[in-house]
């Protein structure tokens, strides 16, 4: 939404460009899954924050099954990989560290989380590698190391388990809370552009006639309202405890939307979006 908008830096753009890699890869990871265990009696979660013992940890994902947990660390990586002794190296021969340090990290809180509950649940770590472009030489068939080509012959086993915990769900549920990797980029308000952009490519609009206004770079063409709905949407979205007034949904816009017709299209009501508040 803001990308021609506000000046990114290069650290915020590489991040959120490891975001949204990561965002597809746990999207790919959902389906297959969830197609994979499809008339299997189990228990899928997503997205625990948990602060353990004050460490935080975030989960991907995670498969409750009758008295074990499989716990998925998901990584979209495009560099091909060496696996040996359990350890992860480039192809030029360095250790990826990091990723060992992640998957042990993760064992070691999951583990006390769950035999807090209840000693008797097996906890495995899994990471998957979903880009099935990537080459990762040394994989043992049988390992605990998923890719593309082998997640459906190790996950096989569990297939037919019985049924889940249902409790042992809602107690992971119940320690799910707010730290800090759901942390929001923090915009500036007085260094994004303001305007009125398209709500498909997110170029600026210029006003063809009376009514309608137009995308130079896709040819989309808006009226005034639907104009006025997305441009308040991204408003809300960015900073969604501001209120929103006629004034400051003029500022917003640049004035590019005049005073009165703005004032009738929010007057109107007809999308809840567009009500102002405070």
């Amino acid at each position: 939404m803001l990308k021609y908008r506000y000046p990114f830096d290069l650290e915020t753009i590489d991040r959120q460009e490891r975001m949204k890699k990561g965002y597809s890869g746990e999207s790919l990871v959902d389906h297959w899954l969830s197609d994979l265990f499809m008339s299997s009696s189990c228990l899928y979660l997503c997205d625990l924050r948990l602060n353990v013992d004050f460490e935080q940890l975030q989960i991907d994902s995670l498969i409750i099954f009758d008295r074990s947990v499989i716990v998925f660390e998901i990584k979209n990586y495009t560099m091909d990989l060496r696996y040996q002794n359990g350890h992860f190296y480039r192809q030029s021969g360095e250790m990826l560290t990091s990723v060992r340090a992640q998957l042990d990290k993760i064992r070691r809180l999951m583990s006390k989380v769950i035999a807090d509950y209840d000693s008797t649940v097996e906890v495995k770590v899994m990471p998957f590698f979903v880009n099935s472009k990537q080459q990762i030489s040394g994989l043992p068939l049988d390992g605990d190391v998923l890719v593309p080509g082998n997640y459906q012959h190790v996950l096989a086993p569990y297939i037919d388990s019985r049924a889940p915990r249902d409790d042992l769900a809602r107690y992971l549920v119940s320690l799910n809370q707010v730290n800090d990797f759901d942390r929001k980029l923090e915009i500036d308000y007085d260094s994004v552009s303001k305007g009125i952009y398209c709500e498909k490519c997110h170029q600026p609009l210029t006003k063809k006639s009376q009514r309608q206004y137009g995308c130079s770079a896709c040819d989309r063409v808006y009226n005034a309202h639907q104009v006025v709905s997305h441009q308040l949407k991204v408003y809300r979205h960015i900073w969604a405890d501001r209120p929103v007034t006629t004034k400051t949904a003029y500022e917003w816009m640049d004035g590019k939307i005049c005073w009165r017709t703005l004032q009738r299209i929010l007057a109107n009501k007809i999308d809840e979006s567009l009500i102002p508040r405070g």
